[in-house]
Order: structure tokens, then C-alpha cells, then sequence
């Protein structure tokens, strides 16, 4: 971890990377938390934050991603994959042009979305 630590360290100190400062927050929470503390009560204890609540999220759904791969192939995964990329690269256009962090939303919504498609059948 600690290589990760100064990776990441050393990427904030390179000067074209400041316009990308969102996505380097958003890696440096997933690995090491919020840095954010507060100032009046309730006080919490753990570095828990929404991202990793989500990751949860994620794990549950795993068993409805396999189930669809199994019975639709993997146009099903394509589908997954698609809305990935885009729903991510949406995301972090936005978070770069807002100069706001990244929302953790589309971690979610880029799976359950292709998952309630509709698919359709091949006969024959």
C-alpha cells in the first residue's frame, strides 16, 4: 500500500495531471478513505464512505450478472461493458467540467441498467 500511497502522491505533483485532480481524489479514496473529518457531533469512527457502501451493492448483483451471462451469453457482458465505459466516461467528463468530485452513482446505475434491458431471443 505504501507504493500506492506514493503513486498516487507523485501524481498529484505533476503539473498537466491538475485538471484530472477529480479522478486522482476519486482512486485515493477507493484505496485510503476520505480525508474529511468532522467538526461537531456525531463523530465516525471508521473511513467508510458511499464508494465503498456501493462496492457492496456491486458484490449482491454479482449472482444476477452471472445468471444473465449464463442465459443470454456474453452479449449480456457486452452490455454490461458498454454501459461501463460510457456511464464512467460520462461521469468523469462531467466531474472534470464541473470541477466536482466523482459521483459514485454510476458505479451502480452502469449495472443494474443493461441488467433490466430487455433481450431478445434468437430462434432457429
Amino acid at each position: 500500500m505504501k507504493q500506492i500511497r506514493l503513486l498516487i502522491d507523485s501524481l498529484y505533483k505533476v503539473k498537466f495531471l491538475s485538471r484530472f485532480k477529480v479522478i486522482l481524489d476519486t482512486v485515493d479514496g477507493i484505496f485510503f478513505g476520505t480525508p474529511k473529518v468532522t467538526t461537531s457531533a456525531p463523530h465516525i469512527q471508521d473511513n467508510l464512505e458511499i464508494k465503498r457502501y456501493m462496492s457492496f451493492v456491486i458484490i449482491g448483483l454479482m449472482p444476477a450478472v452471472i445468471a444473465s451471462v449464463y442465459l443470454y451469453g456474453l452479449r449480456a457482458l457486452a452490455m454490461i461493458a458498454v454501459s461501463y465505459i460510457f456511464g464512467g466516461l460520462t461521469e468523469v467528463l462531467f466531474a472534470i467540467f464541473r470541477k466536482k468530485e466523482i459521483e459514485e452513482g454510476f458505479l451502480v446505475t452502469g449495472l443494474i441498467f443493461p441488467l433490466i434491458l430487455p433481450r431478445q431471443y434468437h430462434y432457429g
